[in-house]
């Protein structure tokens, strides 16, 4: 929707990033004058706007959008302008959390993500979520907690576990039939960790993240 509505802001990497995001967009703007083209190309009684009009709207209001973007390009950290060509894909983004990091907290971020997006490395994401469990138990992380653990899916927590949190079918935090609700703060008790460069990139922290 954000493509089509040309709100920038409101780009979400986990659905369409990079220059899929930016080819949908200009896909959008290019339709505006199709539609316009064939409309009068194909109207047989008096049209309620006259194509002079038209016309002079639909290259008005594209032509604003085209500079609004360009300040939007020109105000934002240089380094995130290039996220908007990456050919890194929704997917690429939310298997990025669990592939691209070493920290157990940013790495679990992966059961905050849609689960159809991350299925190819699903098996991955059980065999060492299942490897960890005990050994957070016992260390007793801030992140491990009853919103992250309920966002895991029930054959990712181990059996002598599964029936102290309610058993097979157990209501689930932060995600409803593979759906994520977006809340990833919510379900490991802190906010996403920052990114640098493109949204799908995540960095441990460092202190000389931008």
């Amino acid at each position: 929707m954000a493509d089509f509505a040309g709100i920038l802001q409101f780009r979400a990497p986990g659905e369409l990033g990079g220059v899929y995001f930016s080819v949908n967009t200009v896909l959008a703007l290019t339709a505006c004058f199709v539609s316009t083209y064939i409309y009068y190309e194909g109207v047989e009684e008096e049209p309620a706007i006259k194509e002079k009009t038209a016309w002079a709207v639909v290259g008005g209001l594209v032509g604003a959008w085209l500079l609004s973007f360009g300040a939007f390009l020109a105000l934002i950290e240089p380094a995130y302008i290039k996220s908007f060509f990456s050919r890194k894909t929704g997917s690429d983004w939310s298997k990025s959390y669990f592939l691209d990091n070493d920290e157990d907290r940013i790495k679990m971020f992966i059961h905050g993500q849609n689960r159809l997006l991350w299925k190819d490395i699903r098996g991955d994401v059980k065999a060492y979520t299942l490897a960890n469990w005990e050994r957070w138990e016992a260390d007793e992380p801030e992140w491990f907690n009853d919103n992250f653990k309920g966002s895991v899916d029930d054959d990712m927590v181990p059996d002598e576990r599964l029936s102290g949190m309610g058993g097979v079918g157990r209501m689930r935090t932060g995600m409803t039939s593979g759906r994520a609700t977006g809340n990833l703060g919510g379900i490991l008790g802190s906010p996403p960790p920052p990114v640098r460069g493109h949204p799908g990139r995540v960095v441990p922290e460092p202190a000389d993240v931008t």
